[in-house]
């Protein structure tokens, strides 16, 4: 989440923001209201913005004509001294150590009307298999939707949330997209593949502690994530929008448990009462 070349304390500041704020501020484990490693990184992302949005193009390089394996002893090593050699980061001798760069997620590429590799090799039918580097996104994600169907296949997490913001994420892209409006940003294959959307569905949303709890809570929950992601990435000024709608929904999932509760058998549910209390209101 945070760009390559990034001076170190900056991590130790967030993790340190993360741990004593977000969530022993608040008590401890198990204690915190919001997602302590959405706050670490919207910390970040406020207080240091042109550190953490400036990205470097990616990149194949080579020594000696050859391409270096970076699982290799002598491709770590030199990716190490590279990684670590930050004032010299960018100069010519420390480019060739490196194998490739990370950049800035094609959600972003496409926002500042910049042409998007993901949508590009879409669009020409290239193999997803035989891409560049420049649209690796979409192998993340998928490696992400992998691994978020396997912890729900051991019952580590529950399907509501993850579902339920993709669903929704899919169906706003599709919509606004449909509707031919400059302001959009992107296609419904690019939100689902692009940035950190499995990720956010699967790893993030539903963190035990900071989520709705109730089944219900959970679709009203994970809903509340879709709709607030596509409204950041479309019309909002900041160019990453998960970790902002995490925090969001982080807000409500207090709500949306006491809506969802289930009812005693014999007592009125939420919404009748909320129906009664309105009506003793309006007299």
């Amino acid at each position: 989440s945070i760009p390559i070349g990034t001076p170190w304390w900056i991590i130790f500041l967030g993790m340190g923001f993360a741990i004593l704020i977000a969530k022993h501020a608040f008590g401890g484990l198990g204690q915190n209201s919001f997602n302590p490693a959405m706050c670490g990184y919207l910390f970040l992302l406020l207080s240091y913005p042109l550190m953490m949005t400036t990205w470097h193009v990616p990149g194949t390089h080579s020594i000696d004509g050859g391409v270096i394996s970076p699982l290799s002893l002598n491709g770590m090593m030199q990716s190490i001294n590279a990684s670590f050699s930050l004032p010299a980061f960018m100069t010519a001798q420390s480019i060739e150590l490196v194998d490739g760069m990370a950049m800035a997620t094609p959600l972003i590429e496409y926002k500042l009307a910049a042409p998007n590799a993901i949508s590009k090799a879409f669009t020409n039918q290239t193999g997803l298999f035989n891409r560049s580097s420049a649209t690796g996104w979409e192998l993340i994600n998928i490696a992400n939707l992998i691994g978020g169907l396997v912890l729900l296949r051991l019952g580590v997490i529950r399907w509501h949330i993850p579902f339920s913001m993709l669903a929704s994420l899919a169906v706003m892209s599709g919509v606004f997209y449909s509707s031919g409006s400059a302001a959009v940003v992107g296609t419904p294959y690019l939100h689902l593949l692009g940035g950190a959307t499995m990720l956010g569905a699967f790893f993030i949303a539903t963190d035990p502690v900071s989520a709705a709890t109730t089944n219900g809570g959970r679709i009203a929950y994970g809903i509340i994530i879709g709709i607030t992601v596509f409204s950041i990435r479309a019309w909002g000024s900041y160019l990453e929008a998960v970790a902002i709608a995490v925090i969001f929904a982080n807000f409500w999932a207090p709500l949306c448990d006491i809506i969802f509760k289930p009812t005693v058998y014999g007592h009125p549910t939420f919404m009748a009462r909320l129906k009664q209390d309105l009506h003793e209101w309006l007299k």
